[in-house]
């Protein structure tokens, strides 16, 4: 349960402060979010599986747990975190808690340097003029001055990143905050970030892992009616309705939830 016992128990805002006061801190940090679907996905609450010791899965593991901060993203893991906890959540989900952030930090007159990593599928009929759409999005909605987009094939997103580029923008460019948003998928985003923290820190960079947030700011994807985000169950199939060759695995995956009760409810009665 140590990833539970990780995640953030309060509001936006005690999040937004406790995020500003940990970059402040120490100039540098790290925020991602979970999602149930990957945390049934990935077993991380199941150490008797197999994949649950896998090297991929023991990075994924290790990288979250070495957030400095762990936001809990859906309807779903707020219910599910709640009821083994007993601790109370708020849904504080990537596609609108970094927003959230980035107006906070903009209304504090505070001045952003935001890189933004991001990736292109065709297989899933994403393409690579997506992120230009994000980056129009961005300046027209954000006083954002120093921002730069890259982006690669989702194949080739390991060793895809342009360092050197990243790293002549920091020099040549004063801000108050140094923002880097990893939109390349779970695990990948997560494990890539943890294995380049000494870049980031020497760097001061305040990493935000947000996967789909992208594909929100390109229209790739639209959000949901406000009355199917208040039935709290009908989103997901709206988003299959939508993509579903991206979307439909996450309904599937949420499901790994019986085998999760199973297994639990197995070793207790083995014990």
């Amino acid at each position: 349960m140590d990833i539970l016992c990780k995640l953030w128990t309060w509001d936006k805002q005690s999040a937004y402060e406790a995020i500003l006061s940990i970059y402040k801190e120490q100039w540098y940090g790290v925020v991602s979010f979970l999602y149930f679907a990957n945390l049934m996905h990935q077993r991380l609450l199941e150490p008797w599986s197999i994949r649950y010791v896998l090297s991929k899965n023991v990075a994924y593991r290790q990288a979250l747990n070495k957030s400095s901060i762990l936001l809990p993203d859906g309807i779903a893991l707020q219910w599910f975190a709640q009821s083994v906890t007993k601790h109370s959540y708020s849904n504080l989900n990537g596609t609108d808690f970094t927003p959230y952030l980035l107006d906070k930090l903009t209304s504090e007159h505070m001045s952003i340097h935001l890189w933004v990593f991001s990736v292109f599928d065709p297989h899933i009929w994403k393409t690579e003029l997506e992120i230009e759409k994000a980056k129009v999005y961005i300046q027209q909605r954000r006083d954002i001055k120093h921002m730069y987009i890259f982006q690669s094939l989702y194949t080739q997103r390991d060793d895809a990143f342009d360092f050197d580029s990243y790293k002549d923008s920091l020099i040549t460019n004063a801000a108050d905050i140094r923002i880097l948003l990893v939109c390349t998928g779970t695990p990948h985003q997560e494990v890539w970030t943890d294995a380049h923290q000494e870049f980031f820190k020497k760097y001061n960079i305040l990493v935000i892992n947000v996967w789909w947030l992208i594909d929100y700011w390109s229209w790739f994807e639209t959000r949901a009616p406000a009355w199917i985000v208040k039935s709290r169950v009908l989103e997901t199939p709206w988003r299959i309705l939508q993509h579903p060759k991206k979307n439909a695995k996450k309904l599937w995956r949420m499901f790994g939830i019986w085998r999760y009760r199973w297994g639990s409810w197995f070793r207790k009665k083995e014990s």
